[in-house]
């Protein structure tokens, strides 16, 4: 455990990334948990937060806001606590969109780059299902633990609460999966659900094999021609075609695509004739 640090008369502004999620503890007492991001770390770090019952109505109609709260604990490890002597306080908000979609809606990346993120790290991912557990239940939460894979390994994720039947998760199925968390435990990378994580079901996919034509390396218009079609590609796939990111003939790839956008490589071989 880590000690709190008591900081009951200091004021902390927070903005509230996501609905508030009801659990319950081992007396059977309800309590809400949500993410948040706190100006004391320059909003650069997501927090768990903890509240009484009272507030969690409160914090469901302040989603995507700013509030100051006064009267809590934290962590060493960043969660904060409030307590039923807590107060709240409405406030303007002064963190920019574009800040908060890296939070709620984080680009994809492929599993081995995603096992090299920091813990709470958030994250997004497409990948095929591998097995799935039934729904595990204590006295406290509800979990599913289900296993996706991509060209470039595999990676368990931890669905929690209301999270666990959002989708089938039948073997075989092509899921992206968006605002997950990274975890470390034992030396072995997980990922767990969070209240902004969505499930999409990939049913317009196609295989894609060619040579790489051409290359645009811009952040914002990243994309490969292949057999005279253009494609999106994120920048972790570029990079596993070009690892210093400038074009070089004879790049031979294996795709898959979705609606001109690359979403996995099988293959990237080299064209010795060229």
């Amino acid at each position: 455990m880590f000690p709190l640090q008591d900081i009951g008369g200091a004021i902390q502004k927070v903005f509230l990334l996501e609905p508030t999620e009801e659990r319950k503890n081992a007396s059977g007492k309800t309590y809400g948990v949500t993410c948040v991001l706190a100006k004391s770390t320059n909003y650069s770090q997501v927090h768990d937060l903890f509240v009484p019952q009272r507030f969690i109505k409160k914090f469901n109609n302040t989603i995507q806001h700013s509030i100051l709260i006064r009267k809590y604990t934290q962590k060493e490890e960043g969660s904060i606590s409030l307590s039923e002597s807590s107060t709240i306080m409405d406030t303007t908000d002064d963190i920019s969109q574009p800040h908060i979609k890296r939070y709620t809606n984080p680009d994809i990346a492929d599993i081995a780059t995603i096992k090299t993120k920091e813990k709470n790290e958030r994250v997004s991912l497409q990948g095929i299902v591998q097995k799935a557990t039934k729904i595990i239940e204590t006295s406290q939460s509800s979990r599913k633990i289900v296993t996706v894979s991509d060209s470039s390994g595999e990676i368990d994720i931890k669905f929690w609460s209301t999270k666990t039947n959002v989708n089938p998760f039948e073997a075989g199925t092509m899921l992206v999966i968006k605002s997950v968390k990274v975890d470390h435990y034992g030396g072995k990378a997980s990922l767990n659900s969070t209240p902004s994580t969505t499930v999409e079901v990939k049913e317009d996919l196609e295989t894609l094999e060619g040579k790489v034509e051409a290359a645009c390396f811009d952040d914002d218009n990243m994309s490969i021609m292949v057999e005279n079609s253009i494609f999106n590609i994120s920048r972790c796939l570029m990079e596993r075609i070009y690892p210093t990111l400038k074009f070089t003939p004879g790049k031979i790839v294996m795709a898959i695509a979705s609606a001109y956008q690359i979403t996995d490589l099988v293959e990237v071989n080299n064209d010795h004739e060229d």
